[in-house]
């Protein structure tokens, strides 16, 4: 094997979500593929004949720096859909649309647009609803007509739900986001969950 020069990269790229972009990143994309596996070794026998897969896991792990209602909605794993409401006036015939809890201790601006991002009691991951992730990183140190790229691919993907929202002080804020390939049981053994692709001729 050779050593190439032009094939060493570094960056992050752009993240797509049912082929819409997310906004920009901040910090490392981090690309996750394991396999646990099972050896067997006969009785007699220093090593094993053949392995079996037991799990297979595929995550896609990155900090989105764009705070927005569907990132928040997406990195939670909640499957309600954002709701809107606009800041109630109080005027006769108006209806009420704001959310309502106790205590209501949020006051809402008269005629200001709202985002609602709700969560909590789901007791089952829906792995019906998916979403297509498409990772791409454009190498860097090549000329500008030599624009290759590597992209990620999950087919159907879910998040893990989990959220850290820290406000810092002199820092920004990011939403963590993770990714879970699923199988998508309708295509052929091997190409169930994704695939990775480098461009290696032409340009972009």
């Amino acid at each position: 094997m050779t050593q190439t020069a032009g094939n060493i990269t570094l960056g992050t790229g752009r993240l797509y979500v049912d082929d819409v972009e997310v906004g920009y990143l901040k910090g490392d994309v981090e690309f996750v593929y394991n396999r646990e596996k099972l050896d067997f070794k006969p009785s007699g026998a220093t090593n094993p004949v053949s392995q079996y897969i037991l799990t297979e896991t595929c995550e896609l792990r990155a900090s989105i720096a764009e705070f927005k209602s569907a990132n928040l909605r997406m990195a939670m794993g909640v499957t309600q859909a954002i709701s809107s409401f606009t800041g109630f006036s109080g005027s006769v015939g108006d209806v009420r649309d704001d959310p309502s809890y106790n205590p209501a201790s949020f006051s809402c601006i008269e005629g200001e647009e709202y985002h609602v991002v709700k969560f909590g009691g789901e007791e089952v991951v829906d792995f019906t609803n998916t979403v297509a992730i498409r990772f791409e990183h454009q190498w860097r140190g090549r000329s500008s007509t030599d624009q290759k790229k590597i992209v990620v691919i999950l087919y159907a993907a879910v998040c893990s739900g989990d959220l850290s929202l820290a406000f810092h002080e002199e820092d920004f804020l990011l939403t963590d986001i993770v990714f879970t390939g699923t199988c998508v049981t309708t295509r052929p053994a091997g190409d169930q969950v994704g695939m990775i692709i480098e461009q290696i001729t032409g340009s972009s």
